[in-house]
């Protein structure tokens, strides 16, 4: 959602809140509110997989040109986004099909190999990690003719041109 919200020159995103609150001090209907479970870190302070994400997003697009951010594909549920951070391309991509689908980026000729970090950590984070970026799964890809060609799912993938 932020990527998308970040590519139609959204300026500020809110979220409801960081920190998940204590069910003690809710009501029922509260208890059951979508808004209330989203959020970054539980009430004992553990920090959710959401976080890690929100995290990788942050470090990977921030400084990118806002400016010249391109939605490649937005359609037949599959989202491609080409974001520009200092003269090089990061795209981040993923598919709401209910299968995995190949996918071919046009990355042009002057990238060789990619960089490929899927966003969800892939483990349950304690709540302290030094080096978060071991919690993603990462692969580097040759490119051949131009084109990345992919197996897309739902969850996102960020890619780096290198």
């Amino acid at each position: 959602q932020h990527v998308i919200l970040l590519s139609l020159d959204v300026k500020k995103i809110f979220w409801e809140g960081l920190k998940t609150t204590p069910e003690e001090g809710l009501s029922q209907e509260q208890r059951k509110d979508y808004f209330t479970k989203v959020t970054l870190i539980k009430e004992n302070d553990e920090r959710k997989k959401a976080y890690y994400t929100y995290k990788l997003m942050v470090e990977v697009l921030d400084g990118s040109d806002w400016e010249n951010t391109q939605t490649i594909q937005a359609k037949d549920g599959i989202f491609i986004f080409k974001f520009i951070k200092k003269n090089n391309p990061i795209w981040v991509a993923w598919n709401d099909n209910d299968s995995e689908v190949e996918t071919s980026i046009d990355v042009g000729d002057s990238i060789k190999k990619v960089e490929v970090i899927e966003i969800i950590p892939k483990e349950n984070t304690q709540k302290d990690v030094m080096d978060f970026l071991s919690l993603f799964k990462r692969e580097e890809f040759s490119i051949k003719e131009g084109t990345l060609k992919i197996k897309t799912g739902r969850i996102p993938l960020i890619i780096k041109g290198k």
